[in-house]
């Protein structure tokens, strides 16, 4: 508490305060908050209704507080390097979304001041939430190079969809906050590029790059043997072995060993193809705001159904070698 009194001869006022009031006005004007952070790296879409629930959401855990004010601002950043700020809430609402821009990053920003025991005056909290588009090949050279510490952690923010930071002076407060971004994180929906059978392959991915890469190879000399075989079925093994048989056998080795490197070539492009495939077809749009963003989505949709084609084309190309190699070798061998 402060107080105006006079001084002893008189001729002015002198403000006094309390140690407690003095202390509150020094953190709120100059202290540093601690801060928590968190990044969610849940592949995730996001529309402008589900940045609308966030904001309800995070009303409705402050209105549960002593929260003295609260100002709620936002940010919209284009792939066109333009950025369009929002100085309330009521105007991130009414914006028009029937744009041609294809949205980066949107970053979402609650001020509040709340009572917390043991200082005299509110303090300032504050939340902020950043939704990133995918990294580009430059940002994730700067993430890589950057020397600066500050810098470094900077750019890998931009490998997360979410990212969420709370600077506060109530520790429960903020873990509340925390836990109200992520349940938030965990609601939205998975983009349809990444399904459950695409996660099944996500996961096994260098699995099938090995078996489209090692499983001809490994099968090829069988048939070679059996192609051997085949030809020698009509004679008599008994009898001495001739200068034309020789050269058949020698024939045979020399275009074995051939063909053997050109199927070791061939199915370590096919295991490659394979690997970029399957990488490639994970590719999806974080946002779906603007009428920009639905375009790029058509377009990565389009581009996944190409990728998806060569994966396929790479997978049956193994199989059949494999399986016509595998029925070859049985009905030599049988």
């Amino acid at each position: 508490m402060m107080n105006i009194v006079g001084d002893e001869q008189g001729k002015g006022l002198v403000a006094k305060a309390d140690k407690d009031t003095v202390r509150s006005m020094f953190h709120l004007m100059v202290g540093k908050p601690d801060s928590n952070h968190q990044m969610f790296t849940r592949p995730v879409c996001i529309r402008p209704e589900d940045i609308y629930e966030l904001n309800e959401r995070v009303q409705e855990k402050l209105r549960a507080h002593h929260q003295e004010s609260l100002v709620a601002s936002a940010a919209l950043v284009f792939d066109d390097k333009t950025t369009t700020e929002f100085g309330g809430w009521a105007e991130f609402e009414s914006y028009n979304w029937s744009r041609s821009k294809v949205t980066k990053e949107v970053r979402l920003k609650w001020q509040f001041l709340l009572n917390v025991q043991g200082y005299e005056l509110p303090q300032q909290h504050t939340l902020t939430v950043k939704l990133c588009a995918s990294a580009k090949p430059l940002e994730v050279l700067q993430a890589m190079f950057s020397k600066n510490p500050e810098e470094s952690d900077e750019a890998e923010v931009k490998f997360a969809p979410v990212f969420c930071r709370v600077d506060f002076i109530n520790s429960v407060v903020s873990e509340e906050l925390m836990a109200v971004v992520d349940k938030w994180n965990a609601a939205l929906p998975v983009p349809e590029s990444r399904s459950g059978f695409h996660d099944l392959l996500d996961r096994h991915k260098r699995k099938i790059a090995m078996l489209v890469d090692y499983s001809t190879p490994v099968i090829f000399p069988f048939a070679s043997v059996a192609y051997l075989k085949s030809m020698f079925d009509d004679k008599d093994y008994s009898a001495s072995l001739t200068i034309g048989t020789s050269i058949e056998v020698m024939t045979w080795l020399v275009f074995s060993l051939m063909a053997f490197t050109v199927v070791v070539k061939i199915s370590h492009l096919l295991a490659r193809r394979a690997f970029s495939s399957i990488k490639e077809h994970g590719a999806y749009s974080v946002f779906q705001l603007t009428s920009g963003d639905r375009n790029r989505l058509d377009v990565i949709r389009r581009s996944n159904k190409k990728v998806f084609s060569k994966f396929v084309f790479s997978a049956l190309v193994s199989l059949v070698f494999n399986v016509s190699a595998g029925i070859f070798v049985a009905l030599n061998f049988s």
